[in-house]
């Protein structure tokens, strides 16, 4: 598992097994509370290859 911070954010990119059309990756993108809590979201999108979601990011750290 390959690990990168960006911006705050921390990204887990995953191998997983490559289908037909060749190498299948997906990534876990992490945002650390600001407040420690007991609480964790997991938000699932549709198939997009970049991330554009800091604003919902944010509102749910706030």
């Amino acid at each position: 598992m390959e690990k990168q911070k960006v911006n705050g954010f921390i990204f887990h990119t995953l191998e997983l097994k490559p289908d037909y059309e060749g190498k299948v990756v997906a990534t876990l993108i992490e945002k650390k509370a600001a407040k420690s809590t007991k609480k964790a979201l997991l938000y699932l999108h549709g198939f997009n290859d970049y991330f554009f979601q800091n604003h919902f990011a944010d509102w749910a750290n706030s």
